[in-house]
């Protein structure tokens, strides 16, 4: 990727949050740097002009219609294609990278930095087709939570949890990692409270005490049932109130969501036998 000063010392880096429906100049300059790089030779006006084209007409975009070599020459100006770049629309600019991936001009991991640099919420993927294709980041890591929600648990307080859960960690412009991890726990709770269907107990350390003293429970899911509990009660507004957010990332919600969901498939297939 081509890389300047600034760009090389990260000073032109900003801690962010993910940013979803919305790209910022500095990727979209990004872009026309690395392409009009691969464009420096003899022909480079011609070539820009030939990309400059597709990616217009990928996106609907009207062009500067320019019939042959020696009309491009004359009157062909890289401020078009910049112009394109900078003024598209947050969902045609992506529209564009998929173009440019799928022409070879742009490669996944130079993709995947621009948008790691720039905390853009969005990442390649193959799709059924194998075409490589962008999609909101971690979509695919939560699949697993559909196939839950259209199974047969009957707790409708556990799909609850995990549909807002799943929204959490997905929803374009709501991103929100303590809810998340809060969610995917009740979640759970909510399931072994429901399975073990006695009115004494009424949280989450309840349950696994219970679990712990009557049923036939192997030790290293009981473990994980512990560090499940402590972990909650331990992360600021996650399982308590507390004045600061606790610094977590995406990858701490999602083993939180990955490991509720184990853990709810785990009792309700062995309760389904």
């Amino acid at each position: 990727m081509f890389k300047n000063f600034s760009r090389r010392h990260r000073l032109d880096y900003s801690e962010s949050d993910l940013k979803y429906e919305y790209i910022p100049q500095s990727l979209r300059y990004d872009v026309y740097k690395h392409l009009s790089k691969q464009c420096d030779d003899a022909d480079s006006s011609v070539a820009e002009y030939c990309l400059y084209r597709g990616c217009s007409v990928q996106v609907n975009w009207d062009y500067f219609s320019l019939g042959d070599v020696d009309s491009i020459m004359e009157w062909y100006s890289p401020d078009l294609f910049i112009e394109l770049l900078q003024k598209c629309s947050w969902h045609d600019f992506l529209s564009i990278i998929e173009f440019l991936i799928d022409q070879k001009l742009l490669s996944i991991d130079e993709t995947e930095e621009l948008f790691t640099y720039h905390c853009i919420g969005y990442e390649v993927s193959a799709d059924e087709d194998g075409n490589q294709i962008v999609v909101v980041k971690y979509d695919q890591l939560i699949e697993d939570t559909d196939r839950i929600l259209e199974g047969n648990i009957e707790f409708q307080g556990v799909l609850s949890n995990l549909e807002a859960a799943k929204k959490a960690l997905s929803d374009r412009q709501n991103i929100d990692l303590c809810n998340s991890i809060k969610n995917s726990v009740n979640a759970l709770e909510a399931y072994l409270i429901g399975m073990l269907n006695d009115s004494h107990i009424k949280t989450l350390g309840n349950a696994i005490s219970k679990i712990r003293k009557t049923l036939s429970c192997p030790p290293h899911v009981l473990t994980a049932l512990d560090q499940f509990y402590r972990y909650r009660n331990a992360t600021e507004n996650v399982g308590h109130g507390a004045p600061r957010l606790a610094d977590l990332a995406c990858e701490d919600a999602l083993l939180c969501h990955e490991m509720a969901i184990s853990l709810i498939n785990y009792f309700h297939r062995k309760g389904n036998r």
